[in-house]
């Protein structure tokens, strides 16, 4: 069987087994619990009350409790409310109100499709990979739904965009158009939809030098945390059995005492017995689930905001992504052109990777950030830079659903823990779906939104996803 470690990472690495059993070491020791001094993001300036809500009295037996407040706990209680709305629902988050990934991501709706279609088939064959396909695809109509139900288009700046990806070296230009020609073969609805541009016809049509080549078609971008306070605080409003409590955070969780007895969650605020429990705490999820260790892993990522150029490039209704030869980063605008830039990730090297302290910023990737729009001609200058933690899966796709007493390390009583998690820097794309797949589970009933099976979560699959020489390769190829 043939290595999966590349030249690169023999280059950048060359102790390479030593820097594993370090990060193995790493994983197996140290608390993963979100820091409570996290660097300040640009989208949580200013934030609403829900931001800090707790409970006037804190909840001591729920149906469900749902640990995290992001885009995957938020999008679990408005569904587990929208369908049971007497059922009591707890939320709780170790900081304040979708303050992880949700509230330090780069604000885009990007399913890649056409890129990880050709991937997919290599790894699950053509039917799966199209069923995967069809479930990213469909995300961003649902988001903007979503937003015009909730009355925050405006609000949030929910938007459609045009996507452009900008290839500056040879080899991946030559791969994404390979990908984009099996994407399109596969699903001829989408013809029309993607354009690409060679050299030339890239630098007249974006004033982008260097580029090798773009290709552009349909994204979104939006403003997370405020498409996710809202929805929160109108539960709060119009559910009574709904309660959030944030700054509370889970220190253990208690198995039944028998197979008709409920879960107990042991908070520093006091006790909740749960029938069910929702893990959505996505890159801190091994945290309280340690039989995931090594199949999904915490990685640390970058963002900037910064000044609006005066190039008139990056306007509202583009979004972006620079692929170098060696990593990418990505882009957009919001409104009053302030850019929102983000990636860096493979300049900063090992230090991101199996971190869950956000309270830091790595030089390199600062570096590489306030560098790369002067280097292509963008005259910007970074006004905020922050950090935030993703969860990486160690099979590329994310875990949906109910999970084994083998996993959790607890028995099951009269309900089951539940994980939607690991997205692999994609979350905005697959996580309202997976929250959505979940709660169908939770409550027993059809409708779920078509993941395949292989999302499942089952000691099988844990065991094939381990695997850190596996997970680190996804960053150095």
């Amino acid at each position: 069987m043939g290595s999966t470690v590349s030249p690169l990472t023999e280059l950048v690495l060359p102790n390479f087994d030593s820097y594993l059993q370090s990060l193995a070491d790493t994983l197996s020791t140290t608390p993963r619990q979100p820091v409570s001094n996290p660097t300040s993001s640009f989208w949580l300036s200013d934030p609403p009350p829900v931001f800090t809500h707790q409970s006037p009295t804190f909840p001591t037996a729920v149906d469900v409790v749902i640990i995290g407040s992001g885009i995957t706990g938020t999008a679990a209680a408005r569904t587990l409310l929208s369908n049971s709305p007497d059922l009591r629902v707890a939320m709780l988050d170790a900081r304040e109100a979708c303050s992880g990934a949700t509230g330090r991501n780069g604000g885009h709706i990007k399913p890649n499709s056409w890129e990880l279609f050709p991937k997919l088939v290599a790894i699950f064959g053509r039917e799966k990979a199209r069923k995967v396909t069809e479930f990213r695809m469909g995300i961003l109509d649902k988001m903007i739904a979503i937003a015009d139900a909730e009355g925050v288009t405006e609000e949030c700046q929910i938007r459609k965009v045009e996507a452009v990806d900008v290839y500056f070296d040879a080899e991946s230009w030559a791969t994404a158009k390979s990908c984009l020609g099996i994407y399109l073969e596969e699903f001829p609805e989408e013809i029309g939809k993607w354009e690409t541009y060679e050299r030339e016809e890239a630098w007249q049509e974006f004033d982008i030098p260097h580029a090798k080549g773009i290709i552009s078609g349909p994204a979104g971008a939006l403003w997370p945390a405020r498409l996710i306070h809202p929805i929160l605080a109108r539960l709060l409003s119009t559910h009574p059995t709904f309660t959030l409590d944030t700054r509370t955070p889970v220190t253990s969780i208690a198995p039944p005492d028998s197979t008709i007895s409920p879960y107990v969650v042991h908070t520093p605020r006091g006790e909740i017995t749960a029938t069910h429990i929702l893990h959505a705490t996505n890159g801190y999820t091994a945290n309280l689930l340690p039989g995931l260790t090594g199949a999904l892993l915490p990685v640390r990522g970058t963002m900037t905001a910064q000044s609006p150029p005066t190039k008139i490039l990056f306007h509202r209704n583009r979004s972006w992504q620079f692929q170098w030869d060696q990593g990418y980063d990505y882009l957009t605008s919001l409104p009053d052109r302030t850019v929102m830039f983000g990636g860096g990730l493979r300049q900063a090297l090992t230090t991101e990777i199996g971190t869950v302290d956000d309270s830091v910023v790595n030089v390199c990737t600062t570096v590489h950030l306030s560098g790369v729009l002067p280097a292509i001609g963008v005259d910007t200058k970074v006004q905020k830079i922050w950090t935030g933690i993703m969860g990486f899966s160690g099979d590329v796709l994310p875990w949906i659903g109910e999970v084994p007493p083998e996993i959790s390390g607890r028995r099951q009583g009269t309900g089951k823990e539940w994980v939607a998690a690991g997205y692999t820097g994609e979350g905005m794309c697959i996580a309202w779906g997976a929250a959505e797949e979940v709660v169908t589970r939770i409550l027993g009933v059809k409708g779920g939104v078509g993941v395949i099976e292989e999302m499942d979560v089952t000691v099988e699959r844990v065991e094939r996803a381990k695997g850190l020489e596996k997970l680190v390769g996804m960053f150095f190829g």
